[in-house]
């Protein structure tokens, strides 16, 4: 598997999806909870914070491809010149 951030941009990016997972679980508590079991109420805020650090890869992903494109199209600049 390709590393498309440094440790510390992934490390930043599992504390927030921890933060979210965190916050999704309180507003699941807070609201939801009193109306559907809490059989699921762990699973759900778990798969929001997956979601959020499953997003946020992808789009270092896609920044460390934009930025690779832009340095091939500044060498190939550079051989012409």
């Amino acid at each position: 598997m390709k590393l498309y951030m440094g440790i510390a941009d992934a490390w930043d990016l599992g504390f927030r999806s921890f933060l979210v997972f965190i916050f999704a679980g309180l507003l699941w508590l807070k609201f939801i909870d009193p109306i559907i079991s809490c059989a699921i109420g762990f699973p759900i805020p778990v798969l929001v914070g997956l979601f959020f650090f499953y997003r946020g890869w992808l789009n270092a992903k896609k920044d460390w491809i934009k930025e690779n494109l832009e340095w091939e199209d500044l060498e190939e600049q550079w051989e012409v010149n």
